[in-house]
């Protein structure tokens, strides 16, 4: 294909769309466009460029210089002129109308990913950031849709440490897929709760980090992903770390944990048997006979948080035996190495962030635990209950949509629905989730 009549079909596609209309050849522009890119990125960049000045004077044909932008991407000369592309693509992106492009997602993704190829490489993650949140918010039909092009964008976001640019993509629960991705396999969905784990744990927001982790357990798959191996050796160390225990897995996934995950898992597995003994000397053995594997997971910031999770705990069980204790038999007890200096900073930090409730005399080196005289009858406990209530009407809310939606599915609704000599539907003939199609759920 010539880069002249690739112009001109997308103008064609594009003027299809003002009317209103998408006749055959605009159904075959974008049915044939991953095969036009890959022909088109072996012309030289000047060639691409004579057609992109065409295509970028119009506003409705993005998705025709998407399709240049990819093709440019896929060409061997992308790396080496990457810092002249990605002015002219941000330039192109602050006029463009985008939302043709979602009917070319395959084109789309493919362009990201190069792009992150060569900025990971790089270390340069940052200057694609920008770029593809635009296009993000451009492509999804709702804030609550999962795209493609998320797993990039967070992967980008980890490798440049800018976390919290991530975190208006995390707070809207995922309750729609791209076109793209309905039909696919769990992965876009693995990586999107895999990788939001992640940035929660960087920005130290563990509860919703464990959500994360937890609800990536979840994902129905055929088959066990590696993806899952590793959000599971995260849940269980932050779990160490915020409950101080291991939660029961929830029914729809135990057996895929019980049966699959924890035999693939030992080391931290038994990291988790050495931390219920309370016992530090056992928790250290145990990190160190398996310091190799930490290590190799890049879960040694997290180990060394449920080392000190595990100080922590010992010292709200002290709590709840005695009343006054000297500093030098706090950390006697509890097994410190930095003896009463250690546990007078580690007791003043969790006074600070309301962990236990207690004061210390510096001057005889004594610490008096006391009761949590919190009782919860202010102005700011009644908001935090309001607010709360008004999140769990909007969840049921939303629920309840999708269980319409979900009722009036014509694939749904064919498998539940049997028909029996006018009988209508029959309740023994739902599936059944303890069949062998569901041993890996």
């Amino acid at each position: 294909m010539t880069i002249d009549i690739f112009v001109q079909h997308a103008k064609s596609f594009a003027d299809s769309l003002a009317a209103g209309t998408q006749p055959t050849a605009g159904k075959e522009f974008t049915e044939n466009l991953p095969k036009s890119v890959d022909a088109l990125s072996k012309l030289q960049w000047s060639i691409l460029d004579a057609g992109l000045n065409q295509l970028i004077e119009r506003r409705d044909c993005a998705l025709g210089a998407i399709g240049l932008f990819a093709a440019k991407a896929l060409s061997p000369e992308f790396s080496t002129n990457i810092d002249t592309f990605i002015p002219q693509f941000k330039a192109f992106l602050s006029n463009a109308n985008l939302t043709s492009l979602r009917l070319g997602p395959a084109v789309v993704v493919t362009l990201f990913q190069k792009l992150s190829e060569v900025l990971l490489t790089r270390q340069t993650s940052i200057l694609g950031i920008p770029l593809i949140t635009q296009v993000i918010r451009a492509i999804q039909c709702t804030p609550r849709q999962l795209t493609s092009l998320h797993a990039i964008f967070f992967q980008m976001c980890l490798d440049s440490l800018t976390l919290k640019v991530a975190l208006p993509f995390l707070v809207d629960d995922i309750d729609d897929f791209s076109a793209e991705l309905k039909g696919a396999d769990g992965k876009p969905l693995l990586l999107y709760f895999y990788y939001g784990g992640m940035i929660y744990t960087g920005l130290k927001k563990y509860r919703e980090a464990l959500l994360f982790f937890e609800a990536c357990l979840r994902v129905p798959t055929l088959t066990l992903s590696y993806i899952m191996l590793e959000a599971y050796k995260k849940f269980v160390l932050l779990s160490l770390s915020f409950y101080g225990e291991i939660p029961q897995p929830p029914k729809c996934s135990a057996q895929t944990v019980n049966r699959i995950l924890k035999p693939n898992a030992v080391p931290y597995n038994e990291v988790v048997i050495a931390f219920l003994t309370h016992n530090p000397v056992e928790l250290n053995n145990t990190i160190t006979r398996h310091l190799e594997v930490i290590r190799r997971d890049v879960n040694l910031g997290l180990v060394k948080q449920v080392k000190s999770a595990l100080a922590k705990l010992n010292i709200k069980r002290l709590t709840k035996t005695f009343l006054t204790l000297s500093l030098a038999d706090v950390a006697s007890r509890v097994q410190l190495p930095g003896g009463a200096q250690q546990a007078e900073k580690l007791i003043l930090y969790m006074i600070q962030d309301g962990e236990i409730y207690a004061k210390i005399n510096q001057k005889d080196g004594m610490v008096v635990f006391l009761d949590n005289k919190e009782k919860y009858n202010n102005a700011k406990v009644m908001q935090k209950i309001e607010d709360q209530i008004g999140v769990c009407i909007e969840l049921n809310k939303r629920l309840n949509e999708l269980n319409e939606k979900l009722a009036t599915n014509p694939d749904y609704v064919s498998k539940i629905t049997v028909s029996n000599d006018d009988e209508g539907i029959s309740s023994s003939k739902i599936p059944s989730l303890r069949g062998p199609q569901f041993d890996a759920i």
